[in-house]
């Protein structure tokens, strides 16, 4: 027998700014059919204090399930993450997958949170890239 092959695609979610604290911000759609792993996260905080930054996603229910610890963005800073220092994380435990389960489902939006944000220079930015297969 072969081994079995996955086709693994890298996606940058692009560049979304989180304007309003506590607020859900879509940073990535998975593709229908796929699993999706974080690989990476670059963050840059725009407040004039420090906040912390959460990346999980509402459930069917509306919401808020954080998947990952909270990091500490400096104020005026940038955070870099490589796929070495985030943990494995998701709604399954291979990463995130669409579940179509009425109320604890997840329809397969990846999404940051942040204690503190602003619009234009006040943003906290936030880019993910994730490996689908």
């Amino acid at each position: 027998m072969g081994d079995l092959i996955t086709e693994r695609t890298r996606i940058s979610g692009g560049l979304r700014n989180v304007v309003a604290a506590a607020t859900t911000t879509a940073l990535h759609t998975i593709s229908a059919g796929k699993t999706a792993r974080i690989k990476k996260i670059h963050a840059f905080n725009g407040q004039p204090a420090n906040v912390t930054l959460e990346l999980g996603y509402d459930n069917l229910a509306a919401a808020w399930t954080p998947v990952l610890p909270r990091y500490n963005l400096i104020a005026g800073m940038d955070t870099e993450l490589g796929e070495d220092q985030i943990p494995m994380a998701g709604n399954t435990p291979d990463g995130f997958h669409v579940d179509v389960t009425a109320v604890t489902g997840f329809a397969g939006v990846i999404a940051a949170r942040a204690s503190a944000a602003g619009a234009g220079v006040l943003g906290v930015q936030v880019v993910i890239e994730v490996e689908e297969f």
